[in-house]
């Protein structure tokens, strides 16, 4: 995750991925709230599709 680095997630399925990555980025934030670092602003966006 770019704007988090340090911040990683995975999931058997694209559900638990999603749910993992709440769980992660809410983790990550509070790591960085308790240690008094600033937050990351926001950084750019690329989504796409790929087909193998």
């Amino acid at each position: 995750m770019p704007a988090l680095p340090g911040c990683f997630f995975q999931g058997e399925t694209v559900e638990e991925a999603l749910k993992n990555v709440i769980e992660a980025i809410e983790a990550h934030l509070q790591v960085l709230r308790e240690e008094g670092q600033e937050f990351p602003g926001e950084g750019e966006v690329l989504l796409a599709k790929v087909e193998v």
